[in-house]
């Protein structure tokens, strides 16, 4: 027998409280003791708002949960326990700002308007690591980007096992971050790689905020910089 009785705030006529077979001159108290000791293998929900001015109450039987003002939203999945598994410590990646030389080759030739960051770590899917927006090219200004992603490297699994390699020094360690065209609207232009900027992935302590020289990819000169936080310490301890 399942049988829950609730209480909302809005008022049924007289009628729905007759066919219910409720009588009026029984009080709330013993129509809910009538009703928690009921047969009926059904669950009733009971609705009233001003019982002792109105004595009008119905009592609607329905096989769904009614919700409360209290509860989840639609769609919310809740689980009743907690998830056993811990996530593993994160390795984090931000990339802050980036800004270019005013005699950088495509600030010069003006034909970038926008330009987003991509960088290849582990055996990461590179469409993770991309900037999922595009800024306007200006020189000598901080273009803004604040792209902070963090990844979880699950053990015995392959950016675990490269990751471990790295830190025992017998794979490469260095993350390339490239600087790519973002040529819009236009469904003619491409994207081109303007320029690169390397560094080691720290095994001995994290990268705050850095900058990195940005090198053109035509002509290898620095043509601005890009700022950086690598975050690697816990990840790599829990490696042992």
């Amino acid at each position: 027998m399942v049988t829950m009785v609730t209480y909302h705030s809005s008022l049924l006529s007289g009628n729905s409280a007759n066919n219910a077979g409720l009588d009026e001159d029984e009080t709330l108290e013993q129509v809910t003791e009538r009703m928690m000791s009921s047969d009926d293998d059904e669950m009733v929900v009971m609705t009233t708002r001003d019982f002792t001015a109105t004595r009008d109450f119905t009592a609607t039987r329905d096989m769904s949960m009614s919700r409360t003002a209290d509860s989840l939203d639609l769609g919310e999945t809740v689980s009743s326990t907690p998830d056993p598994t811990p996530r593993p410590p994160p390795l984090v990646v931000i990339i802050h700002y980036l800004s270019f030389r005013p005699d950088a080759f495509f600030v010069v030739e003006a034909e970038i308007g926008q330009v987003f960051v991509e960088y290849k770590l582990l055996n990461v899917d590179p469409a993770d690591t991309e900037t999922p927006g595009s800024v306007k090219v200006t020189p000598d200004t901080k273009l803004n980007f604040n792209f902070r992603k963090t990844f979880y490297i699950e053990k015995e699994t392959e950016d675990w096992r490269m990751l471990k390699d790295i830190v025992n020094k017998s794979a490469e360690k260095k993350i390339t971050f490239t600087v790519v065209s973002d040529p819009g609207d236009d469904t003619d232009a491409e994207c081109n790689n303007l320029c690169r900027a390397t560094v080691d992935l720290p095994v001995l302590e994290d990268i705050t905020e850095e900058e990195l020289p940005l090198f053109g990819a035509r002509d290898g000169n620095q043509v601005g910089v890009l700022c950086v936080t690598i975050e690697t310490m816990s990840a790599i301890r829990a490696l042992t």
